[in-house]
């Protein structure tokens, strides 16, 4: 069995241990808001007299041949207790077990810590509360959930279990960490660009792109279900390691790294052409930094596949207001996204997103409510008796969307709410009038 250890332990257990920060982590980037709910869950405990706060979990590698732990999960939250301990302890009391962390030296790390110890200072200072006694109360009785493992992958796959206040992490968290990992070479300045890059993406943008769009988008490809998108299956987007020199694996990234090289070094400029896209859903995704401009170069296209629908058809013919609404369009928007990814945005022409138009919004005028589940059997062809995602990946030219038949319906098949915005819409792109 690789997991070496599964205790509840003391913050003095856990700092009287060799810990380090690998280089695949990412720097420290707590923010104010963070610190600030780390501190008052701590000081709220104390005054409570609270006998066992609990601080969450880590997960700790620790490499056979080394007397020394990596910090898999818990970094930011063992840093910030190491900085509050320091100001609680004062520089003539300063504990030996508070030494065994060597904190991040690189400058964007330096300055968060130096930040988070101002923030900390100002509010220990203004509790009047006796630094000793608060010491002593959070190294000897707030605890947490140590997992120690003597094997990185496995370390990663428990990593999916908490973070700073016991939540369960999202799938991209997940991947986040996974593919940060693939990139322990990297300097600190690429994983903090990479980071900011991340961070501009919201939470719920980076929830809804990888569950309402690209999972189902590469299973329904497949012919296989798009649906519970979660921790559980993130396999679909770990990719290709660093360390698979499997024939196919080798190929891929011979592919990625010429088009890189193509693009970087400015030969698209001598051909006139424009730079090649590295990326399609049909194809697996490199681990490593390139995940992450993956995860970029979708959300962009999304965007502009949003747009564009925006400009070409009116707010009553692509309503949003019901909940089987916004789940047609988001059909929409993800067939449109496959095709494009395919063909590319210059081919998304009016007429052949009518189409696909005609193909999502059928299943709008024949359901009175729509479903999850609805979407995900309209996708695979269990309503118009084609799976369009599948006919997309085998197209060879975008015009092939053209031999697509809609099934025609009547006027008492349809649902009543849409009869004057959808229907008269998909009348007249198929000619049914």
């Amino acid at each position: 069995m690789a997991i070496q250890k599964l205790d509840i332990i003391t913050i003095k257990e856990l700092l009287d241990e060799m810990l380090c920060i690998p280089p695949y982590q990412r720097p420290y980037t707590w923010q104010e808001k963070t610190v600030n709910i780390l501190f008052d869950d701590i000081l709220t405990a104390y005054n409570s007299n609270i006998k066992e706060q609990r601080l969450g979990t880590v997960i700790l590698y620790k490499d056979k041949n080394k007397n020394i732990y990596e910090i898999v999960d818990g970094q930011q939250r063992i840093i910030t207790l190491v900085i509050l301990l320091y100001i609680l302890a004062g520089e003539n009391k300063i504990h030996d077990y508070l030494n065994n962390l060597k904190l991040p030296s690189n400058e964007y790390s330096k300055d968060k810590i130096c930040g988070t110890y101002t923030l900390l200072k100002n509010k220990v200072d203004k509790t009047g509360i006796k630094k000793d006694e608060l010491f002593n109360y959070i190294v000897g009785k707030c605890f947490i959930a140590l997992i120690v493992t003597d094997l990185l992958a496995e370390a990663f796959q428990f990593f999916d279990s908490q973070n700073a206040r016991g939540k369960e992490l999202q799938p991209h968290d997940l991947l986040k960490a996974y593919h940060l990992r693939e990139i322990n070479s990297s300097s600190v300045e690429e994983k903090i660009h990479i980071n900011n890059e991340w961070m501009k993406i919201s939470e719920h943008q980076l929830k809804m792109l990888f569950s309402v769009y690209l999972y189902p988008i590469i299973m329904w490809f497949k012919n296989e279900n798009g649906l519970y998108y979660s921790s559980e299956n993130i396999d679909t987007f770990k990719g290709i390691s660093n360390d698979n020199l499997f024939n196919y694996a080798l190929y891929h990234k011979a592919s990625h790294q010429y088009i890189l090289s193509y693009n970087e070094l400015g030969y698209y400029r001598m051909r006139l052409s424009d730079k090649i896209n590295q990326f399609q859903l049909t194809q697996p995704v490199i681990a490593g930094s390139i995940f992450f401009d993956y995860t970029i170069h979708y959300y962009n296209l999304l965007q502009k596949i949003r747009k564009r629908i925006d400009v070409i058809y009116e707010t009553k013919i692509i309503p949003y207001e019901r909940t089987g609404d916004k789940y047609v369009k988001h059909l929409f928007e993800a067939v449109l996204l496959f095709f494009t990814d395919r063909f590319g945005f210059n081919e998304l022409t009016v007429e052949r997103m009518n189409i696909m138009y005609s193909w999502a919004y059928i299943l709008r005028l024949k359901l009175g409510s729509v479903y999850e589940k609805s979407i995900n059997k309209h996708a695979l062809g269990k309503h118009e008796h084609c799976n369009i995602f599948a006919i997309i990946s085998n197209m060879m030219h975008p015009n092939e969307i053209f031999d697509i038949e809609i099934e025609r319906i009547s006027d008492t098949e349809i649902n009543k709410n849409y009869k004057d915005s959808i229907y008269i819409q998909i009348q007249n792109i198929n000619g049914w009038n």
